[in-house]
């Protein structure tokens, strides 16, 4: 579906960087298959493209409604 509706064509130049939580990442591969990290963020952005269309409006609705520190950054 991302194919067809263009999300993975042209080239490739965005690149992306992060430290996500271990048992996060290794659920994510167990659960898809993928075992390439560059494939599985490839999968999990147009997951977001293709199911969550209204993602962002849901997420700017829930400012301020996760307690700080709870994902361990604080």
């Amino acid at each position: 579906m991302a194919s067809d509706a263009g999300l993975l064509n042209g080239p490739k130049f965005r690149v992306l960087g992060g430290e996500f939580p271990q048992p996060l990442v290794d659920a994510a591969m167990r659960s898809t298959g993928i075992t390439d990290p560059a494939e599985l963020v490839t999968y999990a952005l147009a997951k977001v493209v293709l199911e969550d269309d209204d993602f962002g409006e849901r997420l700017l609705a829930r400012k301020g409604s996760v307690p700080r520190g709870l994902l361990g950054s604080d």
